[in-house]
């Protein structure tokens, strides 16, 4: 049964109110969407003209956050960088357990294959 909500989100001097359907007790869905909607929409081609390296500064901020992410869960060890922790998720689902050529997680990567 879906649900529509708002669901705020408060960091340092942001908010984010995201609305829409979800099923996810919290909204985990809902904010799931939210996430890939922004990251996906980013565009940095404008951004060098500031900063040259800025484009990878913002990536690296996003990949410390997802590292900070997957360390919640607690399977990680808290003084593991963050981006260890995203190496070390990396090579565990695709060296390891290749679950990207799981039917379920394929299918969840698809966008990859239609670029």
């Amino acid at each position: 049964m879906s649900i529509h909500d708002d669901i705020l989100i408060r960091s340092e001097d942001v908010t984010v109110t995201i609305n829409g359907e979800h099923e996810i007790f919290m909204g985990a869905d809902l904010q799931l969407k939210a996430v890939k909607a922004i990251i996906e929409s980013m565009d940095f081609k404008f951004a060098h003209e500031d900063d040259y390296a800025y484009s990878q500064k913002a990536h690296i901020q996003i990949i410390n956050s997802l590292g900070k992410s997957i360390k919640s869960e607690g399977i990680y060890p808290d003084e593991m960088p963050n981006i260890l922790v995203v190496q070390s998720f990396l090579n565990w689902f695709i060296d390891d357990e290749k679950l990207h050529e799981n039917k379920v997680y394929a299918e969840l990567l698809k966008d990859d294959e239609d670029l």
